[in-house]
């Protein structure tokens, strides 16, 4: 739409017009050739919005509630307009290089933010609501609506966000110069002599009614004449002499002028979905009191809620644990684009510096008689996910719906939810704590193992026997993570205790190959060995999944092959018997001696299994030796029919829970025909309790 408004026009005998002003009668599209430079074009320029914007803001405050006691608020809406070449100016450059373009200056630019609504009747109206222009350093222009009110700040949410057909009516206006025509003067007919033109019939007068007083107007203008003028006059019988023929007038050519006016110009900006992606959503905020925070939906705007999460679990991806087991569940915020991966559990930490587990041992204040014993066991732990399947479930992200105009951002979760405490499942341990690690989404679980009926040692040595995979998935347990704070749904994972399934974090490096050869070479930086699994290159087809299956030594390295160019992603676990003898676990919990140098522990024999009636047993011996401490005095234990299990209790150096108690036996049978020894060798670190069974008497 193109209006116009003409400045005063330069008046007769003025100097003229600016030499440089763009000529309005000879537009084509936005452009508009110099009124007098042929090498100059001018262009009027095409508005568009700042994408991303920075500065973008959409600010609700709450002021109080309507008539139907639902929130009101007042917005403030702040955005960017930039002023653009217009396509045209392009092609006209290519088609005419040796032309200067340049754009109209403005005298000003005028906003209105068009916001679209239906009536009860389905008929299609519209809010307009006015806007403040200022000019920017950086060129663009601030756009700043700060009218919104009640319903009309829902209507503004829902239409930037979720509808997209909101609006921005702009008015450009410049400078610009047209061409005016005007005749001059000129007579429209000769004048002609009075002699000459005929005279004009008289109207009659009527006669005066004898007895009728003369008015005085018809007696003023009777006396201009003499009466027998007025009353009689003849016409001129003679001929009139027709004038002398006159040439005519033509009229003078139109005279054009250059005139200066002011040009309006009408443009629409669509907001569409521009400022509902990226980073934008977070710039919708809400203030309630001295409060503010980022608004998740409309919802927001309706309630009087004070806080809401913006994370919801990805319905739309299906069961992701079933095509990634490493992964549980998968929460997405709707704002930030942040996506939580929950683990499917947390597990023991491997890095370049070891396991992060360590074994304390100290004195027990509550014991009495200096005795007692007690052990920290304070294990690293942190999300255990496959790198590959991380991969693999980014893709799929992308194209999740309920993330549709945002940039996902995977993330493991950040720490704990300190509203749902974590549990451990063992009676080993006299309680279980779960904090936050120094490094970001790190726990640290520190049990506390401490004397009672069974001493302290007993129950590490169980501790650390489940550890070394003697009992699978003998300690397990469950903690919450924190998705963010108002979330009220619990989001809860497993815990499992075991070193055959650790979290790696800086354990391998994976490095481009020497030469110009395609590929990558990885590292082992840890004091274990490492059996890699499966490797991932990532390219923009995909996942290019390859298995290895091949085991890593300390410091070694391993050739795998990659596109160019390609980031390589590799899972890998510790190379580990099904038990970890007890002679090698040293190598994976770290032991720390405080104050106590001995600890009390419980051997025992369990010979309920066998009737030692029935074999005639009248009463078994076992005399114990300590292969490690062969000086260490033990009680022997005796065993009779009516008595069949026995313990003793001895003070063993603390450095036995990880070295081992491997013990000598000598199983004394006596029975009637006499006495006889058997041999038997058993480990008091794997179990405390020596269970006989048939044929162990021989």
């Amino acid at each position: 739409m193109l209006a116009q408004l003409v400045v005063p026009l330069v008046p007769p005998g003025a100097s003229g017009v600016e030499e440089h002003l763009p000529a309005a009668d000879r537009r084509e599209g936005p452009l508009l050739p110099d009124r007098s430079d042929p090498t100059l074009t001018w262009y009027v320029p095409s508005a568009a919005l700042v994408v991303p914007d920075p500065s973008f803001s959409f600010a609700a405050r709450r002021v109080g509630a309507d008539r139907d006691g639902d929130p009101f608020h007042a917005a403030r809406l702040e955005l960017g307009v930039r002023l653009d070449e217009p396509p045209e100016v392009a092609r006209a450059r290519a088609e005419r290089p040796g032309t200067t373009y340049r754009a109209v200056p403005l005298l000003d630019l005028d906003a209105e933010l068009h916001l679209p609504w239906t009536d009860a009747a389905g008929q299609p109206q519209a809010v307009r609501v006015p806007a403040a222009v200022d000019p920017a350093p950086d060129g663009t222009h601030r756009i700043v609506v700060d009218g919104l009110l009640g319903p009309d700040v829902v209507l503004c949410y829902t239409q930037l966000r979720l509808l997209h057909a909101a609006e921005l009516h702009l008015a450009l206006r410049y400078r610009a110069v047209r061409t005016r025509s005007r005749r001059p003067w000129w007579p429209r007919r000769l004048p002609v002599l009075d002699e000459l033109r005929p005279p004009r019939p008289l109207r009659p007068v009527r006669a005066v009614p004898p007895g009728r007083p003369v008015r005085e107007p018809l007696v003023a203008g009777a006396l201009r004449r003499p009466l027998e003028d007025v009353l009689d006059r003849r016409p001129r019988r003679e001929p009139l002499e027709p004038p002398e023929p006159v040439e005519p007038v033509e009229p003078p050519e139109p005279v054009e002028r250059a005139v200066v006016v002011e040009e309006h110009e009408q443009q629409v900006v669509r907001l569409a979905d521009a400022l509902a992606r990226g980073d934008h959503p977070q710039r919708y905020t809400l203030q309630v009191g001295g409060t503010t925070r980022t608004i998740v939906d409309e919802a927001d705007l309706a309630e009087f809620r004070t806080a809401r999460s913006e994370y919801v679990e990805l319905a739309s991806l299906g069961d992701v644990s079933a095509r990634f087991p490493s992964v549980r569940r998968v929460y997405a915020g709707r704002v930030t684009g942040t996506v939580v991966v929950v683990p499917a559990e947390y597990a023991l930490v491997r890095s370049a510096a070891g396991c992060a587990a360590l074994c304390q041992a100290l004195v027990d204040p509550q014991a009495g008689g200096g005795q007692g014993s007690r052990f920290a066991l304070v294990l690293g732990l942190a999300p255990r996910v496959d790198p590959v399947d991380l991969a693999g479930l980014a893709r799929e992200v992308a194209t999740a719906p309920e993330l549709a105009g945002l940039v996902p951002r995977l993330t493991l979760p950040r720490g704990l939810d300190p509203r749902h405490p974590a549990t451990l499942a063992t009676p080993f341990a006299s309680g279980a704590t779960f904090t936050e690690g120094a490094d970001p989404g790190t726990v640290v679980l520190t049990l506390d193992v401490r004397d009672d009926a069974t001493p302290a040692v007993n129950k590490v040595n169980l501790l650390l026997g489940a550890l070394a995979g003697s009992v699978r998935n003998a300690l397990t347990g469950e903690l919450a993570v924190r998705v963010d704070d108002v979330l009220e749904v619990p989001v809860r994972t497993a815990v499992t205790l075991d070193l055959h399934a650790t979290s790696g974090s800086d354990d391998v490096t994976v490095q481009p190959a020497d030469g110009a050869g395609t590929g990558v070479v990885l590292v082992n930086r840890t004091p274990y060995d490492l059996d890699v699994v499966r490797s991932a290159a990532v390219t923009d087809a995909g996942l290019d999944v390859a298995p290895v299956g091949q085991r890593l030594a300390p410091g070694a390295s391993l050739a795998l092959a990659a596109p160019p160019g390609a980031p390589v992603l590799v899972s890998r676990e510790l190379a580990l018997p099904p038990v970890v003898p007890k002679t090698e676990l040293g190598r994976y919990v770290s032991f720390q001696v405080e104050t106590v140098q001995q600890v009390r522990y419980v051997l025992g024999v369990n010979a309920t299994g066998l009737d030692l009636a029935a074999l005639g047993v009248e009463e078994l011996r076992v005399e114990v030796t300590l292969a490690d401490h062969p000086r260490l005095a033990v009680p022997p234990l005796v065993l009779t029919p009516a008595r069949r299990a026995d313990s003793v209790q001895v003070l063993v150096p603390v450095g036995s829970v990880v070295q081992g108690l491997g013990a000598h036996l000598v199983l004394r049978v006596r029975t009637a025909a006499g006495t006889r020894d058997v041999p038997h060798e058993h480990d008091f670190w794997q179990d405390p309790v020596l269970v006989l069974e048939a044929g162990a008497l021989g």
